[in-house]
């Protein structure tokens, strides 16, 4: 009997491990997914707009505006600015030159939806 309650204990203590194994790895893939920074989730989200309103007719490079979204919005803004008029007023003008000027993207609902995922990732 007590061999067998010994086993019994043994068997409890080895799914106690591997659960506990298995804790760690998916704490450790949730950390790794984590690990990316928001500004290069940014990028990947502006990417998918972009890609999105290129057409046969449109001679966009998407790589070009969105590396020069993302170069243009890192240089103007600053911790908290979405929560300043200076910060909002800055990174809109800068975002509003390179897509109107540079790249004659003049669509507004465009500026808005580049806007949103500046704000949320930048």
């Amino acid at each position: 009997m007590r061999e067998k309650y010994a086993d019994i204990q043994q068997s409890s203590l080895d799914f106690l491990r591997d659960l506990l194994d298995l804790a760690r790895d998916t704490v450790a893939a949730e950390k790794a997914e984590n690990e990316i920074p928001r500004e290069e989730k940014g990028k990947a989200a502006l990417t998918e707009l972009f890609e999105a309103l290129k057409g046969e007719e449109t001679p966009i490079i998407v790589s070009n505006v969105v590396d020069r979204v993302d170069e243009v919005v890192r240089a103007v803004r600053f911790d908290g600015w979405q929560s300043t008029l200076e910060g909002d007023r800055e990174v809109r003008k800068a975002l509003r030159q390179t897509l109107y000027v540079q790249f004659k993207i003049r669509d507004n609902d465009v500026f808005e939806k580049a806007l949103g995922y500046v704000q949320e990732y930048y």
